[in-house]
């Protein structure tokens, strides 16, 4: 299976905004973190083609994290811990890739939805355990 991840910005300061694509069709938005060269927590991973495998990550805040059924982007030159999961803010990301339905119009630069769109992000690869990602700008 292939699923395509089509940024639509391109800012170095500001978050990635982006669109995941099933079968050539938009299904989420995503946010990412800017495009800072690769810098560990900083920065989204860089374009190119990677393989992504069910596991399971911590996420939230500290003291409040929780263990995660998602799936992990491998082979990230220099990284790890990359992941797919619900984020409204760039703030709740450390690198990795969040899901979304909507825009959020409240001038923080995020996304809506996001525990929703992650449901449904993982009902739609229920039985998948590995996909290839393709991660484009345009």
């Amino acid at each position: 299976m292939e699923i395509d991840l089509v940024r639509l910005t391109a800012h170095l300061e500001k978050p990635q905004g982006g669109v995941l694509m099933f079968n050539g069709i938009p299904t989420f938005l995503t946010l990412e973190l800017p495009d800072l060269d690769n810098i560990k927590n900083k920065s989204c991973i860089p374009t190119g083609k990677y393989k992504c495998v069910r596991g399971d990550m911590w996420v939230g805040p500290e003291g409040a994290k929780k263990l995660l059924e998602t799936f992990l982007v491998k082979d990230v030159p220099g990284r790890d811990g990359i992941g797919i999961h619900p984020a409204n803010y760039a703030r709740e990301l450390r690198g990795c890739i969040g899901l979304g339905y909507i825009i959020n119009f409240d001038r923080k630069g995020g996304i809506g939805d996001s525990r929703r769109a992650f449901g449904d992000f993982m009902e739609m690869l229920k039985g998948v355990n590995e996909f290839t990602l393709f991660v484009t700008h345009i």
